[in-house]
């Protein structure tokens, strides 16, 4: 459209109108915000660039870049289609940082955006402060002790065991570790355990090792007294025998004894006892038994315990056989199989006068 334009001096005087003409146009410089990198970050690997690009008429934006003044190859493309009524596009582009030395805080990215049909209308922005790009994993040392630690258990709940690694990195005063599991007491047994440091660009130095709690220590077990018994029955004394047993990796420690199941018989025995942990550590101790008999064999005749029987001849019972009662015999060390016995006779006269026959006696059970 046409213009008329006039000057208008302090006293009101105005000059001659000059006529123009303003011709309004479709091409508009573009929008342009730097996300990231915006400075001060570290980037490593496929770094990417976010963007808002818009231009008011929706016309396609071609983008270039330029590292520390140079130009820069990023993926993605060039050319982005922004939206129509004027909204911004957020757009990532990619570039690969591993072609490019380490440093901290040594770039700052440039990005300009043109329209594709008219270089001429642009716009260029930057980060704001410089970048670091950084492709190097942080050092992570452990002492030779710690690579492949072989601890004795402590007590039930485990061992407690500390690691002292070393972590440093050239462009992150101060790299991330991370330990796991990171336990107050590690259980018996084998745990893998892993070490992972991370700087600020995200590079990672990971190490793995096997933490083994071993038991390697027997139980504890209290020696028994030796033990001296009466015998209680021909075929075996039962003695109750329980040591104490105890260990600091095993609530319940089993106990075995080579005692005889049916009881002890008579003498002197040597008894050992055999304590073991749930990881097969065996304690043993002995203790002595000794099966006494002191007590004499019992004899107990059945009823009747008189016998009254007719004389048949003047000077006695000559004539016949006096059934005499067979005895039972009792004894509380030696069964009955292996009992004997004789019985013998004593004659008394009616003076009181007396005399036993034979001298040897009669085994029992002859009549």
């Amino acid at each position: 459209g046409r213009v008329a334009l006039k000057v208008r001096d302090a006293y009101g005087l105005e000059s001659r109108p000059v006529e123009t003409t303003i011709q309004v146009g479709e091409r508009s410089t573009p929008s342009l915000v730097l996300l990231s990198p915006a400075g001060g970050e570290a980037v490593r690997g496929l770094a990417s660039v976010r963007l808002r690009v818009a231009q008011p008429q929706g016309k396609r934006v071609v983008l270039e870049m330029k590292l520390n003044g140079l130009p820069l190859t990023f993926q993605g493309g060039a050319r982005v289609a922004v939206p129509a009524d004027g909204r911004f596009a957020e757009v990532t582009r990619t570039f690969d940082s591993k072609a490019l030395p380490d440093g901290s805080d040594q770039y700052q990215l440039q990005v300009t955006a043109r329209l594709d049909e008219d270089g001429r209308v642009l716009t260029t922005t930057g980060s704001r402060e410089p970048f670091t790009i950084d492709n190097t994993p942080p050092s992570l040392t452990l002492p030779a002790a710690e690579r492949s630690p072989k601890v004795e258990q402590a007590d039930l709940g485990g061992t407690p065991f500390t690691f002292h690694p070393t972590v440093s990195d050239l462009l992150d005063p101060r790299p991330r570790l991370k330990i796991e599991p990171l336990l107050a007491k590690y259980p018996l047994g084998t745990t893998r355990v892993t070490f992972r440091a991370e700087d600020r660009a995200g590079n990672q130095a990971v190490t793995r090792i096997d933490l083994q709690v071993e038991d390697t220590r027997p139980p504890q077990l209290l020696p028994l007294a030796d033990v001296t018994q009466e015998a209680t029955h021909p075929t075996g004394t039962p003695v109750p025998l329980s040591p104490a047993a105890w260990d600091i990796c095993d609530a319940q420690v089993t106990v075995t004894a080579d005692a005889p199941p049916d009881g002890f018989p008579v003498g002197v025995h040597l008894v050992t006892f055999t304590a073991t942990d749930d990881t097969g550590n065996q304690q043993q101790a002995t203790a002595q038994v000794t099966i006494t008999d002191t007590t004499p064999p019992a004899i107990v005749l059945p009823a009747p315990a008189q016998l009254t029987v007719e004389q048949v001849e003047p000077r006695g019972v000559l004539a016949g056989l006096v059934p005499l009662p067979r005895p039972i015999l009792r004894d509380n060390g030696s069964p009955s199989e292996e009992l004997s016995c004789r019985f013998f006779l004593t004659l008394r006269d009616p003076d009181g006068r007396e005399v036993s026959a034979p001298p040897d006696g009669y085994p029992c059970g002859v009549p």
